[in-house]
């Protein structure tokens, strides 16, 4: 699914969680409605610099010199990187909790943001991605996985591994 902002891959969970999370938490019906002025109150802007943490800010840098190595008319730009931080800002939460984590909305940004962009030739794309290891079924010699490794107190990056390792079977 496409939206304007992002590239969405939908997961089916198993359908009892569906079941459950029907049961759990039943929608209140909303009798009014919201302007747009109300609305825009909501969104947490931030002041005019970046929310993201220092550590955040280094990998996505590190990142986009290793995407901009491999091809020099890619990287992550910075109305990309405004982006990722008003939506870490604006992380949909419920009544008692974010619905998911901010390491867990890195990675789904990195996969939404950044991974659509990095396509090309295989040739061109190795250093980043790496190559797969038939032998080992693992993948060896990746600028990107090195650098997940490397901060990897900002995410486990579960899905942008899972993206990696999808490209390098196919």
């Amino acid at each position: 699914m496409l939206n304007r902002a992002n590239v969405l891959r939908l997961k089916v969970l198993p359908f009892d969680k569906l079941k459950e999370g029907l049961a759990s938490e039943p929608f209140e019906e909303m009798d009014y409605e919201v302007t747009t002025g109300q609305f825009l109150q909501w969104v947490n802007h931030g002041d005019k610099g970046l929310a993201l943490n220092n550590s955040e800010i280094e990998f996505l840098f590190e990142m986009h010199q290793h995407i901009n190595a491999a091809d020099a008319g890619k990287g992550i730009s910075y109305r990309m990187l405004r982006h990722i931080d008003k939506y870490l800002l604006n992380i949909p939460r419920t009544q008692h909790s974010p619905l998911l984590t901010r390491a867990k909305a890195f990675d789904f940004l990195l996969l939404q943001k950044v991974f659509p962009m990095l396509r090309g030739p295989q040739e061109q794309l190795v250093k980043l991605f790496g190559r797969f290891n038939d032998t080992t079924d693992d993948v060896e010699n990746s600028e990107l996985l090195n650098l997940m490794d490397k901060y990897e107190s900002i995410s486990e990056f579960t899905f942008s591994r899972e993206e990696i390792n999808r490209r390098l079977r196919n």
